[in-house]
């Protein structure tokens, strides 16, 4: 439910693929969008975004909750999944504001350094469909 009292649900919007952990497969990476999402010209309250990354059997490794402060819209959220570094595991590059989530679905593994710290930090997890939230 938004602060107005309205209901809405979640739908997959957007998907790229990525080698996310370096194992030689490609993971999903994809973009959930509540129902309540609007263009630049709409006024109003949307659900948050989340980016989710699952594997080719569908296990939910993370998830990213974009938050209150990015708005969720066609035009808002778009993201690029690739190996931007050239170390064998793909990253991804979006728009984020405070007070974006993360968490983890399954335990991260290879992720000690600081280097491989600042490519995971935006992976998340939560339940394996986005579930609606408050906010504004």
């Amino acid at each position: 439910m938004t602060p107005a009292g309205e209901a809405y649900t979640y739908a997959a919007n957007d998907l790229s693929v990525g080698d996310v952990d370096g194992d030689g497969q490609y993971e999903y990476v994809v973009k959930w969008d509540p129902s309540n999402s609007k263009d630049v010209s709409q006024r109003g309250y949307t659900g948050n975004s989340y980016v989710d990354t699952y594997e080719l059997d569908g296990t939910l490794r993370w998830r990213l909750d974009l938050g209150v402060n990015i708005r969720s819209g066609a035009h808002y959220t778009q993201f690029l999944v690739y190996d931007f570094d050239g170390d064998g595991r793909s990253e991804m590059m979006l728009k984020t504001a405070p007070p974006a989530r993360r968490s983890f679905a399954t335990t991260p593994t290879a992720r000690s350094s600081p280097s491989a710290t600042s490519r995971c930090r935006a992976r998340t997890a939560a339940p394996a469909t986005p579930t609606p939230t408050t906010t504004g």
